[in-house]
């Protein structure tokens, strides 16, 4: 399926907005455990959180996807800056769905880097949490 032809009802964008934000919330604490006063990554969350209940638009959104873009560029850690990543494109969810799967693929980048040497028990369980929490009718677009 391409996806970049086919247009999502705003219910459906917004499932795959929530979805992508829950990506992102599992792996804030590889980013806030290293930068506990940076506020981009929560407060670009917080907007898209904002966008999905109606109260922020999408405009503000991006705004501060950019933001969480650029803590990414600033971040020491190769698990913080794919956190980043994560929350930056779960931003762009409330701008283009296709964002949500690359979010999703940063959350997996994000706990593959900080768990190395730790086994690979905790990125099998992001996959499982992202398979389970995907909106079921909407896979195609959860899928990179």
């Amino acid at each position: 399926m391409d996806e970049s032809t086919i247009r999502l009802n705003e219910a459906d964008h917004k499932a795959l907005a929530a979805w992508a934000h829950g990506c992102a919330l599992r792996v804030l604490p590889y980013f806030s455990g290293e930068h506990p006063d940076d506020l981009r990554l929560t407060e670009a969350l917080s907007s898209l959180q904002g966008w999905i209940d109606g109260s922020v638009e999408a405009v503000d959104v991006h705004a501060a996807s950019f933001l969480a873009h650029n803590a990414a560029r600033e971040a020491g850690s190769e698990e913080a800056r794919q956190a980043a990543r994560t929350a930056a494109h779960a931003a762009d969810t409330a701008r283009d769905p296709i964002h949500a799967a690359i979010a999703a693929n940063y959350a997996r980048k994000a706990v593959s880097a900080g768990t190395l040497g730790e086994g690979p028990e905790l990125l099998e369980d992001e996959i499982a949490e992202q398979k389970r929490t995907a909106p079921e009718h909407l896979t195609a677009w959860t899928k990179r």
